[in-house]
C-alpha cells in the first residue's frame, strides 16, 4: 500500500550549498545557494549505501546486492535494466531562507576556526590573499519534502532519513 508522508526539516547548522559557481559575484552566489531536491536525494542514497553496507558487507557480492536494492528503490540506469524509482519525493515547502557569508563569522578569532573552516574563508596561497567566500543558509531555516512509497520501502527510507538528520 502506498503511503504519502510529509516531512519537515529544520536547518541546525550552517548549510553550505554552493550552487554552480560559489565564487561568482556575491549576489549570484547567494541566489544559487538554494535548497534543491536532487542533493537531498543524493544524500539519502549515500546513507542508504552506508547502512546497507553494514547489513550486506562490502565484498563484491555485498556491493552487488546494495547496488541492486539502491536501483530498485531510488531508480537508476545501471546495468541492462534501467528502472524507475519505487519511491517519489518532492520539495513541497521552503520557509524563509536566511543566507550568510562564512567569511563574516571571523573564524580566525577561534584557535580552531582556521583549521575547521579551511576552504570557507580567505586563503593566502603562496602569499597572495584571495577572496574565497562561501554562502550558507543560516540555522533555523525550514523546508518540507513529501515522500510517497509503499510501507516496506518507507520503513527503509525512515532509517535512512533518520541517520541523515542525526
Amino acid at each position: 500500500m502506498l503511503v504519502r508522508i510529509p516531512l519537515e526539516f529544520r536547518v541546525a547548522t550552517p548549510l553550505y550549498l554552493g550552487g554552480v559557481d560559489p565564487r561568482s559575484e556575491p549576489e549570484q552566489a547567494k541566489q544559487d545557494t538554494q535548497i534543491r531536491l536532487r542533493p537531498i536525494l543524493a544524500m539519502w542514497r549515500y546513507w542508504f549505501r552506508a547502512l546497507k553496507g553494514a547489513e550486506f558487507g562490502t565484498d563484491r557480492a555485498g556491493l552487488t546486492e546494495i547496488a541492486k536494492q539502491e536501483q530498485e528503490l531510488f531508480g537508476g540506469v545501471r546495468g541492462d535494466n534501467p528502472t524507475a524509482a519505487r519511491m517519489r519525493a518532492r520539495l513541497v515547502s521552503v520557509g524563509e531562507i536566511l543566507h550568510f557569508d562564512f567569511t563574516e563569522q571571523e573564524p580566525h578569532k577561534s584557535p580552531y576556526g582556521r583549521y575547521l573552516g579551511y576552504g570557507l574563508q580567505e586563503q593566502k596561497p603562496m602569499g597572495v590573499l584571495t577572496q574565497n567566500r562561501r554562502w550558507a543558509i543560516r540555522p533555523g531555516g525550514r523546508f518540507g519534502v513529501e515522500v510517497t512509497a509503499n510501507d516496506s520501502d518507507f520503513k527503509t527510507l525512515e532509517y535512512v532519513i533518520d541517520t541523515w538528520v542525526h
